[in-house]
C-alpha cells in the first residue's frame, strides 16, 4: 500500500531530492529519537468501582438524583446490586452522548442509559433480592412509580 501512494506521489510530483548532510550537521538525523521521553503530567486515575455520572445531588443534599432519567437509572442498578460509585457532575457535555446519566466501568468502557440496561443484562448476574417473581414485580412497579409520578411532582415541586 505504501508503494502505490509514493508511485502516485512520484506521478504527480517528482521524485523528492535527496540531501547529502556535511559531517558537522550529521546530529540532524536524530537516530535516536525520542532523545528523552517523560512520564506524563496529569495522568487519569484509574476507576477502581463503576462509577455513574448523574446530576444532584438532590434536595437537600441527598444521594439520590433530581433527574427523573438519572433516578431511574440509579434505582434500577441499586435494585440489581451492583456495587457503584456516584459522581454528581451536572453537565451532560462530559457523556459520549452528550446527555446524562452514563455509567465508566472499571475495564474502561462507557455506557449510556439505554447500554446501561443492556450491560446488567449481559454481565451483572441478578443477586438473591431479585430472584423471585415477587421481586422482580416489585421492582417494576417502582420504576413505572418513578417514571409517570414521580417526574411530574419533581419537575413541579417548589425548591
Amino acid at each position: 500500500m505504501t508503494d502505490n501512494i509514493n508511485n502516485t506521489f512520484s506521478a504527480r510530483y517528482g521524485e523528492l531530492p535527496t540531501l547529502q548532510l556535511p559531517s558537522f550537521l550529521q546530529f540532524l538525523k536524530l537516530k535516536n529519537f525520542p532523545l528523552k521521553v517523560y512520564p506524563a503530567v496529569n495522568e487519569p486515575t484509574r476507576p477502581t468501582k463503576d462509577t455513574l455520572f448523574i446530576y444532584g445531588p438532590g434536595h437537600r443534599n441527598s444521594q439520590a438524583s433530581f433527574d427523573v432519567d438519572c433516578l431511574i437509572i440509579q434505582t434500577y442498578l441499586k435494585f440489581c446490586g451492583v456495587d457503584f460509585d456516584v459522581d454528581y457532575i451536572n453537565e451532560p457535555a462530559a457523556s459520549p452522548s452528550g446527555k446524562l446519566p452514563f455509567l465508566a466501568t472499571v475495564t474502561g468502557a462507557i455506557y449510556d442509559d439505554e447500554e446501561i440496561l443492556k450491560w446488567i443484562k449481559e454481565t451483572k448476574p441478578m443477586t438473591q433480592e431479585l430472584t423471585t417473581e415477587k421481586d422482580r414485580e416489585q421492582a417494576k412497579a417502582f420504576l413505572s412509580l418513578v417514571q409517570t409520578k414521580l417526574k411530574a411532582a419533581l419537575v413541579s415541586s417548589p425548591t
